[in-house]
């Protein structure tokens, strides 16, 4: 399977084409696509084709979630392991809860 990577100019553009759709992530703007899951759900995960470093949670071309992945295992990662701003409204979360303990 080929996949290519066309860079859209204006957020809110999908396209379709390669491994899934093509958008943008609503919180920090990177773009992201949808690889479907063998359980049928739409993942969003970042663009880049990734090998497996044995740390990270890839999930691969057929829809197989691949925790810790080892380095035999190509897949991309989901998104919501790398967006920038859902860590930062994760991380303030966690601080709002204990400042109310």
């Amino acid at each position: 399977m080929i996949d290519v990577h066309v860079t859209i100019p204006k957020r809110g553009n999908t396209i379709s084409y390669g491994p899934g759709k093509h958008e943008y992530c609503k919180l920090c703007g990177s773009q992201i696509h949808f690889v479907k899951t063998r359980k049928g759900k739409q993942m969003p995960c970042d663009m880049a084709l990734l090998r497996g470093d044995g740390k990270r949670t890839l999930i691969d071309h057929a829809g197989v979630t691949h925790r810790k992945a080892s380095n035999e295992v190509f897949g991309y990662e989901p998104h919501f392991g790398t967006c920038p701003e859902l860590r930062r409204i994760r991380e303030h979360s966690k601080h709002k809860e204990g400042q109310h303990v």
